[in-house]
């Protein structure tokens, strides 16, 4: 996860705690009310692992056949 996702899941298990409101949690994360809802019920739902991008380890559809990525290009 990166460190953005990291800390949105410490935002979340504080407004899961109680300690802290959705509102304000919306502008901790510097993301709209409606998104902070829908993240916190994948949040209670999935976890921390439902935070994470959805698309995050998979392969690009636009990159080029053949090339693995671990060759050397010079």
């Amino acid at each position: 996860m990166s460190c953005k996702e990291l800390r949105r899941a410490g935002v979340m298990e504080r407004v899961k705690s109680g300690e802290l409101k959705l509102v304000n949690a919306a502008v901790m994360m510097g993301l709209s009310y409606r998104q902070t809802k829908r993240l916190a019920k994948r949040y209670r739902e999935v976890g921390a692992k439902g935070l994470k991008h959805a698309s995050a380890g998979r392969e690009s559809k636009r990159r080029k056949p053949g090339n693995s990525g671990n060759e050397c290009c010079g």
